[in-house]
């Protein structure tokens, strides 16, 4: 199982879930097999429905077919630069 954030560098450091891998939707198309694999099975987080969407296609389009664009992002920052729960932004 793979975490992929698709949020663009700089909101993703101003908080993410630990282990995440973090390739935004714009570089997704070009960097995607640096990290992940079509068997793999990939939970997309991001603020944005939108975002989420647009990454599964590309990646259903390059073979992967264990996507999952998940609802509760759990992106909000905390002091500690690790997000915790909360409702994602439609």
């Amino acid at each position: 199982m793979k975490i992929l954030d698709v949020r663009d560098a700089s909101e993703y450091w101003t908080g993410q879930i630990p282990g995440t891998i973090n390739i935004s939707v714009g570089r997704l198309p070009v960097l995607w097999s640096k990290h992940i694999e079509p068997h793999d099975e990939v939970f997309i987080f991001s603020r944005s429905w939108f975002q989420r969407k647009k990454a599964a296609r590309i990646l259903a389009r390059r073979g992967f077919r264990q996507l999952y664009a998940v609802r509760g992002c759990f992106l909000s920052t905390n002091k500690g630069n690790v997000a915790s729960p909360c409702p994602c932004m439609q």
